[in-house]
């Protein structure tokens, strides 16, 4: 393919994304109006339904619950109120991103025809839209939206409305966390952990940036002191900070982490050595326009004088000539006595991660460090073979369980064990309180296993389990701790519990007690509430 035919190619298939986000979309809005009524004048509390049939869009879909729920409202907004921009949508005039900012700037918008008016002003323009970015995106959905219906513009909060703390992702052991605090409150802060960062002797390994880092885990724990890790029992500045011996967290590993070494490169600022797998570029490459590029990354532009005979010159379609050097000796090989080579042993594996419950996988060194500064390790019992005799099931069943299955075990959930509750898979008291009959789910997934019309599950002795749809559709899922920890055994002892029956369809419906407004009421309150203080705000200044 020539370059001109591989933009075609990438503009016609972005185009066909567009197509198929549509048809999706659509398709969701339409399993959506099945199984949920948006009837706000319904006494009855619809959320189970809208829970239900988004728990259904997830597992069809292979995402999150809270993406399909998201998903949900797209579609119908879609399907119900924007027949316009679905159109664009589905001839691939606009992308799935230009309507879904459409259908979010124009939430607010009440009367069906004043939203038909901003949605054919709208339709005509968003085709010129692709290059936008986000900010002017919006500003050019708002100009309609403002011009009539100034109370639907989606007003952005006050930034201090906005203060939180999020904690992002986790990797190799290290979790970044976003705070949006006051300026008062950063300054405060910024001065406690730069004090206690600056409490330890000059002979502490650590980078002032590590120590503030630190900081955090001593707060965390209830102290304002940072323990000095220079080693020496004479520091005065060595006073335990808490961060592994007064805080419980939960690291579940296999018992070769325990017996791994901390990592002294871990801190400071020292350049780390390089990597034995790693061969080194020592050989100057020369292209066939005479640049020669050294083992250092260093470029030099010249010609080639070239005093070899014609005949042993490269020819002028040579795509790269160079200077061929032989990789040195590295340790894997050695000349043996009799010039043969030996190959040396392969080092031993690295032990594998531990789980930091809720955060993710943790090397082996940091859990090391951890019980070097005093962690507890307690080893968890494997459950009886026999079942409880209680609905509660016992302290080292309840760890058990949760170690083993890590998060809620509802299909692309990922909420942590420590978060969710025992859930027996055949109802009590005909289910067993066993680790072969209960698993952990979520509050929102327990909770939907009770009252959500037509949905079963079965269960394994490994803690596999099975679900299925009120249509019928299947999904298993099996522990996580299968996929971090393969060489432990999660299987526990069989037990014989009657075959699992549908939740009765008269649940879904209503919920007592379980909200104040139905899910459309709910809506409508937020959206007169954003009305009201938009309309508030464009009245006239208080001569």
């Amino acid at each position: 393919m020539t370059d001109a035919e591989l933009d075609d190619a990438i503009t016609t298939y972005t185009a066909l994304a567009a197509t198929v986000a549509a048809h999706r979309l659509l398709f969701i809005a339409e399993k959506t109006s099945r199984t949920y009524s948006d009837d706000s004048d319904s006494v009855d509390d619809t959320e189970a339904a809208w829970k239900s049939a988004a728990a259904e869009v997830s597992l069809a879909s292979g995402g999150s619950h809270g993406r399909a729920a998201g998903d949900m409202e797209i579609g119908l907004a879609l399907s119900n109120k924007l027949p316009k921009i679905a159109d664009l949508l589905l001839s691939g005039q606009i992308s799935e991103y230009i309507a879904r900012r459409i259908v979010h700037r124009t939430f607010n918008i009440v009367d069906p025809a004043v939203l038909a008016t901003v949605e054919a002003h709208i339709a005509e323009a968003a085709t010129t839209w692709g290059a936008l970015s986000v900010k002017k995106l919006d500003d050019a959905i708002d100009v309609w939206v403002n011009r009539y219906d100034p109370a639907a513009v989606r007003q952005v909060r006050v930034r201090v409305r906005d203060r939180g703390v999020d904690i992002l992702e986790t990797k190799d052991g290290v979790t970044e966390v976003l705070a949006r605090l006051t300026g008062a409150d950063a300054a405060l802060f910024w001065q406690r952990i730069t004090g206690m960062a600056k409490g330890v002797c000059k002979d502490d390994p650590r980078t002032l940036d590590q120590r503030r880092a630190d900081a955090h885990g001593a707060l965390g724990a209830g102290f304002f002191h940072l323990a000095c890790q220079c080693g020496s029992p004479e520091c005065s500045a060595a006073t335990d900070d808490g961060r592994a011996s007064h805080v419980v967290v939960h690291i579940y590993s296999e018992p070769e982490t325990l017996d791994a070494a901390p990592d002294s490169l871990m801190d400071g600022d020292a350049p780390l050595p390089a990597d034995p797998h790693q061969r080194p570029m020592n050989a100057t490459l020369v292209y066939p326009d005479g640049t020669r590029v050294h083992p250092d990354g260093t470029r030099e532009p010249q010609a080639i004088i070239d005093s070899s005979p014609a005949e042993c010159r490269p020819t002028p379609d040579s795509e790269v000539s160079g200077v061929e050097q032989d990789w040195p000796a590295g340790p894997e090989s050695a000349a043996g006595p009799e010039g043969k080579s030996e190959t040396a042993e392969a080092p031993p594996p690295n032990p594998p991660p531990g789980i930091l419950v809720g955060f993710g996988a943790m090397p082996a060194p940091l859990i090391a460090a951890l019980i070097a500064k005093g962690a507890k390790v307690r080893h968890l019992k494997p459950p009886g073979t026999g079942p409880e005799s209680r609905y509660r099931p016992s302290t080292a069943l309840d760890e058990w369980t949760r170690a083993r299955d890590l998060t809620c075990r509802f299909p692309h959930c990922d909420r942590p064990a420590q978060f969710c509750e025992f859930d027996h898979t055949t109802p009590w008291p005909q289910g067993k309180t066993h680790a072969s009959g209960g698993k952990m789910y979520c509050k929102l997934h327990h909770f939907g296993k009770t009252f959500w019309a037509g949905w079963t599950d079965s269960q394994a002795a490994d803690g596999t389990i099975t679900i299925t749809t009120p249509t019928g559709q299947t999904y298993t899922s099996k522990p996580a701790s299968t996929l971090y920890f393969p060489k432990i055994c999660t299987t526990s002892a069989p037990i014989d519990t009657p075959p699992p029956t549908p939740t009765p369809p008269d649940k879904v419906d209503h919920i007592q007690g379980y909200r104040k407004r139905n899910r459309a009421k709910q809506r409508t309150y937020r959206i007169n509430a954003e009305r009201a203080r938009n309309t508030l705000d464009n009245g006239p200044p208080p001569f």
